[in-house]
């Protein structure tokens, strides 16, 4: 938690204390899974880059996304938001 639990500010308050040596991390591998045409990439671990991103922050106000489809996952295909 990033919070202490218990205190007086619930969750207003504030936890200083590292949890990161108890984050749950998983890593999911099929070994049966079929590449076809497709190859797992190529890129060094040093050169990768992650991001995490939530749909609803990165749609909401993108240019040229209808209402219905911004902010909720039927933004994620739109050409325009991956190319620009």
């Amino acid at each position: 938690m990033g919070y202490t639990i218990g205190a007086k500010a619930e969750d207003l308050s504030y936890d200083p204390r590292d949890s990161a040596p108890y984050v749950p991390r998983s890593v999911i591998v099929d070994p049966t899974f079929q590449w076809g045409t497709d190859a797992p990439p190529e890129t060094d671990l040093a050169d990768t880059l992650l991001y995490e991103a939530h749909v609803k922050g990165m749609t909401a106000e993108f240019p040229g996304l209808t209402s219905v489809n911004a902010a909720n996952t039927l933004a994620w295909p739109a050409s325009r938001f991956w190319t620009t």
